[in-house]
């Protein structure tokens, strides 16, 4: 909370901090964190450790990839709607624009257009 109020109020001297931070956060402490959590899984998976058949592997797996899988389905469905209103709305614009080109033409002219 501290840290949007003073983005918001001073921005200058909070992007000077976060420039800063940001390797000693996303190098660093990224690398600390995946350390930790690999010695969690290799001790949890090891013989006597809490997931170390596969029965109760399982679920930890399967709800990882849910986790993953899940919101990849969602940006999809999203990126496929998006596309498939700017098509829709390019295909009215453009019969809109037909229809208002044939109205501008001479009835004769407006007979012998083809339409496909």
């Amino acid at each position: 909370m501290i840290a949007l109020v003073w983005a918001n109020l001073a921005h200058a001297s909070y992007a000077r901090v976060a420039a800063a931070l940001a390797f000693p956060v996303n190098d660093i402490g990224m690398a600390f964190f995946f350390a930790l959590a690999t010695k969690e899984v290799v001790e949890a998976t090891a013989p006597g450790g809490a997931l170390h058949t596969w029965r109760r592997a399982a679920l930890p797996v399967i709800a990882a990839a849910g986790g993953m899988a899940v919101p990849s389905a969602i940006y999809v469905m999203y990126v496929i709607a998006a596309v498939l209103t700017a098509a829709l709305t390019i295909a009215v614009y453009s019969l809109r624009r037909v229809r208002t080109m044939e109205a501008d033409l001479p009835d004769n002219a407006a007979r012998r257009r083809i339409h496909i």
